[in-house]
């Protein structure tokens, strides 16, 4: 009995640490450019608990086995980015990590979430320098301040990106592997738009804004 016991207690942990996994790798996050950062930042400072304060500078790389930008904006085209993939190496005060995105979208290209893997590395220059060797390419840096808050259950960032301004994201911080991404999305939407802060949805990304700044 107390074996069997074990054995049942021992597979449930390994349904949850499966789910955990699975949700470690999934990213539900949204960005948003705000008219009045101020009033998101009021509601935070009374309502959120503050986490942390960074200069994370950001430099994302194309690679040379395939082309992340082959679907690039067009000459005219305003619409989301139909690019799906980013790598990217940071330095977040002197932290470094490694990061792969690739958004999952739909017919209009609007993305709700993305499969994301990531690594701290010890010496970002070092990492630098291999992916170089290997012939990946660097696009573009993005250099911005990140102050970040616990919203129940959302990581909120208000981000000053050098070059183009103001942003919010909001992150799903919860573990429900059963989590619909679209329905969270459209429930940070709703939040957002309560707050009176005028956000608007970015479904573009700063690599984006910075690498085709002549196209809005």
């Amino acid at each position: 009995m107390e074996w069997f016991l074990f054995v049942q207690i021992g597979e449930s942990l390994k349904r949850e640490y499966d789910e955990w996994t699975k949700m470690k790798n999934i990213e539900i996050e949204q960005k948003y450019k705000v008219e009045n950062a101020a009033r998101l930042l009021e509601v935070l400072e009374r309502d959120a608990d503050y986490l942390y304060t960074e200069h994370q500078v950001d430099e994302y790389f194309n690679a040379p086995h395939r082309n992340f930008l082959a679907m690039g904006p067009q000459d005219g085209d305003s619409g989301p980015s139909k690019i799906v993939e980013w790598l990217r190496l940071r330095n977040a005060d002197g932290v470094g990590s490694i990061n792969y995105k690739f958004w999952h979208k739909d017919e209009q290209y609007i993305a709700h979430h993305c499969d994301e893997y990531e690594s701290k590395v010890d010496d970002t220059e070092q990492v630098r320098r291999i992916l170089l060797a290997l012939n990946f390419a660097s696009m573009v840096v993005v250099d911005k301040q990140r102050k970040a808050w616990k919203y129940k259950e959302y990581e909120v960032c208000i981000d000053t990106v050098k070059g183009i301004g103001e942003f919010v994201e909001l992150e799903y911080k919860g573990i429900d592997p059963s989590a619909d991404p679209k329905k969270i999305a459209g429930e940070m939407k709703a939040w957002l738009e309560s707050l009176g802060c005028g956000a608007v949805n970015d479904q573009r990304g700063y690599p984006f804004h910075l690498l085709f700044a002549v196209q809005k």
